[in-house]
């Protein structure tokens, strides 16, 4: 295990490198450009996005669209890290749209988009400051979605090749987007089943975060048999719900210092995870009434935070939620083992294997 994640960190440095590259250049010229056109001020407003984009974190979506690019055989890599890039470029729109959802203060060690753009308008006496800087952020995210599926047009690859990327690249965002409806749903009620919040993690984090790069890295190899698809699927769906599982545990347990944002995050969101979701079904009466009254409360601190935490300790929650993320790891790993072909390339498969491993060990 410890070799396969090791592999899989120095697979995702090597991505990271190569993608942050390209995307620095893609953001630059489009800022150059942009200010030869439109006032400074408002381009300082795309830089927003620029900036939570070129924060980065893993490039884990542009690795999951490499990989799957090359163990279908695709053997051009500048052009399998253009289309990381772009996948990268996507998955910054989502995080401004997300984080004005959820209210997020920081993102990645930084502030947020609208956080951002609050610094820049501080200078203003409007009223509306808040409002509008929230606007523009959710504005400089749909800048940086059109500029991705631009240069996704301008690729240098066949029309099919093209439709198909497309096509894929849609479907999925559109499962993304009801995965979000209902995680900004269940923040009006605390009552949601465990199937519920499964479906949640799956359209939202398991389509977006690794069946849709690992999809459309197999179209650009070529990859027309359907079975193949469906394996691919088979991994990613299991192993996005156990990526959320874990990356909920953090938002409790974790670093700040690590994980790059407020632990206190989701509890003020009124998130129900399936931490949450455990102990509000199997806790004492006490340890409920305790987590309903800090869910969603704006004014929180560190002792609410360390009351939670050894709710979720006591119950049995924290240890419910670790055995579910091995248990779906597990099954994302035996597909890989079983059911991937035979001539799958050995560093491939390794490097999703240790992916798996990798998700279970992060600390942010």
């Amino acid at each position: 295990m410890e070799n396969n994640v090791e592999f899989a960190k120095d697979y995702l440095q090597k991505v990271k490198g190569s993608i942050d590259e390209k995307l620095e250049k893609v953001l630059n010229d489009e800022i150059e450009s942009a200010k030869k056109i439109y006032p400074e001020h408002i381009v300082d407003i795309f830089d927003a996005y620029a900036d939570v984009a070129r924060r980065g974190g893993k490039r884990l979506r542009a690795a999951m669209t490499f990989s799957t690019y090359k163990m279908m055989g695709g053997d051009n890599d500048d052009i399998a890290y253009d289309l990381g890039v772009i996948i990268e470029l996507i998955h910054a729109y989502i995080l401004l749209i997300d984080d004005f959802a959820d209210r997020s203060p920081a993102r990645r060690g930084g502030p947020t988009a609208h956080e951002f753009i609050r610094s820049k308008l501080a200078k203003y006496e409007s009223k509306e400051k808040e409002h509008i800087s929230d606007s523009l952020a959710v504005v400089a995210a749909l800048t940086g979605n059109h500029l991705a599926l631009k240069l996704l047009a301008q690729m240098d690859i066949e029309a099919e090749v093209y439709r198909k990327i497309n096509q894929s690249l849609h479907q999925k965002f559109i499962i993304t987007t009801y995965g979000e409806i209902l995680d900004i749903y269940t923040s009006l009620t605390q009552s949601i089943s465990e199937q519920e919040i499964t479906n949640l993690l799956k359209w939202k984090t398991g389509v977006y975060t690794f069946e849709n790069p690992m999809h459309v890295g197999a179209i650009l190899a070529g990859t027309q048999d359907q079975k193949i698809f469906e394996n691919i699927s088979k991994y990613a769906l299991p192993l996005g719900i156990a990526f959320q599982v874990k990356d909920d545990m953090l938002g409790i347990f974790g670093e700040s210092t690590e994980t790059g944002k407020s632990n206190l995050d989701d509890l003020k969101e009124g998130k129900v995870t399936l931490l949450i979701q455990h102990c509000l079904e199997h806790g004492s009466e006490e340890q409920k009434e305790q987590i309903r009254a800090i869910l969603g409360n704006r004014y929180l601190d560190d002792s609410d935070l360390e009351l939670v935490r050894v709710i979720l300790m006591e119950s049995g929650s924290q240890d419910y939620a670790q055995t579910l993320a091995e248990n779906y790891i597990n099954m994302a790993k035996n597909v890989v083992e079983k059911e991937f072909p035979n001539e799958t390339p050995e560093a491939e498969k390794k490097f999703l294997l240790g992916i798996a491993d990798y998700i279970l060990a992060r600390n942010k």
